[in-house]
């Protein structure tokens, strides 16, 4: 997460800069990365996915004046900030004299979907949110295999409020994209330019390609204090329809929260108290993301969400302090009825010509086999 630049009350607070790396979130059923746009502060949503499917490169979030004949200058740059609680909001400058919007996007515990809540403290009348999507594309996370740069196609669905995104190479997996209920707004397609790194005949070399993308100009609900709220939406399933029904039910879910925490400390810096306390409540989040095979499971990482022995054995002490055995547990049933050599594999949803799947490789770590026999004592302890 890197050094905070400054701590208040009982946030971290980390505004953007140059030296600002992209850092990666896992949520329920949710992945992406807190990116920054270095020339001007900016923070983006990068790479927006359900596991295994990502497909949303890079969103930007930001206020417009319709007829305007510049953009606003922003006043201040973008924020981060890291709750105590586990919750991570983006604050998103926009027009001089106005509150930072905060931006916060949430997974869903009973489906393949989530939301991005905007909130907009003193939003004029007449302004716009506008959310760029450059480019939507479906691919597989972590890879450069399936789906990457291959054009999608998109169909937007003016009457539903929903864009459809489908991959000739990803099987039926589809994507919606559209806004939540009470949020009203225009969807329309558009291009994206990206360079690719190609093989040609044993050569590496790069390629200029055009993805589609997406612009949603956003008219956000107003509360009676002035403030605008905005919900943009999305699901991931087999077909338009249902794809459709699973973002609106991640709609309608409450906010997640992480699993509650038995664990208690207090050390001589009420900074490092902080820090524990998010980092803490984000493992509660981790251990949730997903059901693997019908087993909770401890991710390697929030870069790849996947389960591997010796990442299992290293997270298991946090999962069992959390109170968390069936994670642990779980780690180690999947792994053991993994095939002939369970002990070196990895276990992992994926995406390919037939759609989603459920996936195990090889892995060629020397100290597997010690790290699951160690996964098994912490389990029989627990």
């Amino acid at each position: 997460m890197g050094l905070p630049a400054s701590l208040a009350g009982q946030t971290i607070a980390v505004v953007s800069n140059r030296s600002f790396r992209p850092t990666a979130v896992l949520l329920p059923h949710v992945r992406y990365l807190i990116t920054a746009d270095s020339a001007d502060g900016v923070l983006t949503i990068g790479e927006l996915s359900v596991p295994p499917v990502a497909f949303g490169h890079t969103i930007r979030i930001e206020g417009v004046t319709p007829g305007a004949r510049r953009p606003d200058a922003h006043p201040f740059a973008d924020t981060v900030h890291f709750e105590a609680d586990g919750r991570v909001q983006l604050l998103v400058a926009d027009g001089a004299g106005r509150p930072p919007m905060r931006v916060e996007i949430s997974g869903a515990r009973g489906v393949a979907g989530g939301r991005i809540s905007i909130v907009a403290p003193h939003w004029p009348l007449g302004r716009a949110l506008l959310v760029t999507v450059a480019p939507a594309d479906i691919h597989e996370l972590g890879s450069n295999g399936t789906g990457f740069g291959v054009r999608d196609r998109i169909r937007v669905d003016d009457r539903a409020g929903f864009a459809y995104l489908n991959d000739s190479t990803a099987g039926s997996t589809t994507v919606a994209i559209g806004f939540g209920r009470g949020t009203q707004g225009r969807i329309q397609g558009d291009v994206a330019d990206i360079v690719i790194r190609r093989d040609f005949g044993g050569s590496t070399g790069l390629q200029r390609t055009q993805l589609g993308a997406l612009t949603m100009v956003v008219d956000p609900a107003r509360d009676d204090d002035g403030t605008g709220r905005a919900d943009i939406i999305f699901g991931v399933a087999n077909n338009e329809s249902e794809a459709s029904r699973v973002a609106q039910a991640a709609a309608d879910e409450p906010q997640s929260t992480p699993r509650a925490s038995g664990l208690r400390w207090h050390t001589a810096s009420s900074d490092a108290d902080l820090l524990l306390k998010h980092l803490t409540a984000v493992a509660g989040w981790m251990l949730d993301w997903d059901l693997l095979g019908g087993q909770r499971t401890i991710p390697s990482s929030a870069w790849r969400p996947m389960l591997r022995a010796v990442d299992a054995w290293q997270g298991a002490p946090i999962a069992l302090q959390r109170g968390d055995t069936a994670a642990v547990c779980g780690s180690y049933r999947l792994l053991r009825g993994a095939g002939t050599d369970p002990t070196r594999v990895g276990v992992a949803l994926r995406l390919g010509p037939q759609g989603r799947s459920f996936a195990r490789s090889d892995s060629t770590d020397p100290s597997a086999d010690a790290s699951l026999v160690l996964l098994g004592w912490a389990c029989y302890l627990a």
